[in-house]
């Protein structure tokens, strides 16, 4: 019963106050105007490459790929398979 007449005041106060600010009226002073501010564009000038004639050297340190597996693989046999020589 507390809960119901703590919702039911709550109910009719916003309905008060919905009652009165519902008359407030809104002067515009001024029309918004959206504008675009225009984008700055970089400018990228290349320099042409010098041709000196060499060829570069290019190193590279790659890994050793050698691997060793120390395993034997086992034999696969399909579950319908009637093996009947092994017994």
């Amino acid at each position: 019963m507390k809960y119901l007449l703590t919702i039911f005041f709550s109910c009719t106060l916003g309905l008060l106050i919905a009652q009165e600010t519902g008359n407030k009226t809104i002067e515009i002073t001024s029309s918004f105007k959206p504008s675009l501010i225009p984008p700055v564009k970089i400018e990228f000038s290349a320099s042409p490459v010098v041709n000196t004639g060499k060829r570069p050297t290019l190193n590279y340190q790659l890994p050793v790929e050698k691997l060793s597996f120390n395993f034997s693989p086992a034999p696969l046999r399909p579950l319908a398979y009637n093996d009947t020589s092994k017994h």
